[in-house]
């Protein structure tokens, strides 16, 4: 497992989705659901639209022979969990002839140290044959040059580094062939208080031409975010969306891609993904369980923070486990946010 001096507690202490209690199970459960949707956007990231395989292809090929070693490829899986997104994308690179271990590293950093702790045993135990994956816990709202295991990977200047994520990183900070090639954020900045300058942040760390790949949820219980397939969700999700906004005074979902383009972020993409919630199919099946278990995992949370009383929450645990069922149909609509780093 990763050492980490600045190692924060299990969880953010406003992330609504996911607390100190082991929330392993429904995040599985997510990356069974989101599956299809990360695949479409990963095809679009490698295809001629974005370039990352011909981008992969150009370090394999200076590679060979007794050329200078180029900088490697780097990905970033920015609140990884358990891995899972990682995993498949090496996947995927192995299929296409696309991962040589000598220049690819794919990096995924989580502030949860159990989810850490179970990918790098998996990693260990199950894929040794995959070195270039490394799982490191590590606050993702407190800079990466705060980390050595991040700073050594990035090849991060000593005393070049911020005191909070929400300063500018430093000219310089960054040797040269440092940053990441592509960073994604899987359902994470909603959750993060400031997104706006930790986006920043991480696009601060792309290398020039490098991808930027957000989802977040649309937080509003109608038909442009959650409509529920039980009446008795709105009120509870209504309650829980409006804290998650709080976070940020805003839909991080929605104004991503004009915080992107404020910094001057080039083939800005933004397209919803709507995934049923009950019905005959498998995901919608997947996500009436996946809403059921978002309910269980967080009333804890919501309360403690007085949102919903004890009562309330009992009651409608009770319910949704006597009435919820395939015919109570409706959808949950998230935003994918694409964007490139400008070369010059």
């Amino acid at each position: 497992m990763s050492s980490n001096p600045n190692q924060p507690s299990n969880t953010f202490h406003s992330y609504v989705f996911g607390g100190e209690h082991l929330d392993g199970d429904r995040l599985t459960l997510q990356h069974k659901i989101f599956q299809p949707n990360f695949q479409e956007v990963i095809e679009r990231v490698l295809g001629p639209e974005y370039g990352l395989a011909t981008r992969i292809e150009q370090v394999l090929n200076m590679s060979k022979g007794d050329k200078l070693k180029p900088a490697p490829i780097r990905i970033l899986d920015a609140g990884c969990g358990e891995g899972l997104f990682l995993y498949y994308l090496a996947g995927l690179l192995e299929r296409r002839g696309l991962l040589n271990p000598a220049v690819m590293q794919l990096v995924g950093v989580d502030s949860n140290l159990t989810a850490v702790a179970t990918a790098t045993d998996f990693v260990s135990t199950v894929q040794p044959a995959r070195p270039y994956l490394r799982f490191i816990c590590h606050d993702l709202t407190k800079p990466f040059e705060l980390n050595p295991e991040l700073r050594s990977i990035l090849s991060i200047r000593q005393g070049q580094t911020n005191s909070t994520a929400t300063k500018e990183a430093s000219e310089g900070w960054l040797e040269e062939g440092g940053g990441f090639d592509f960073i994604y954020a899987h359902a994470v900045a909603e959750h993060i208080p400031n997104a706006q300058q930790h986006i920043k942040y991480w696009y601060n760390l792309l290398k020039p031409g490098g991808i930027i790949f957000l989802l977040d949820a649309v937080l509003n219980v109608d038909s442009s975010g959650l409509e529920v397939p039980h009446p008795a969700l709105a009120p509870y999700f209504s309650r829980a969306f409006q804290y998650t906004k709080q976070i940020n005074g805003l839909n991080v979902s929605e104004v991503a891609k004009d915080w992107l383009d404020q910094l001057g972020a080039e083939q800005i993409q933004f397209f919803p993904v709507i995934i049923p919630a009950g019905g005959n199919s498998e995901i919608g099946m997947m996500m009436l369980r996946n809403l059921v278990m978002i309910v269980r995992n967080t009333l804890p949370q919501l309360i403690a923070l007085k949102i919903m009383t004890e009562e309330e929450g009992q009651a409608l645990i009770d319910l949704l486990f006597k009435e919820l069922s395939p015919q109570c149909i409706g959808h949950f609509t998230c935003l994918n946010t694409l964007a490139r780093k400008p070369l010059a």
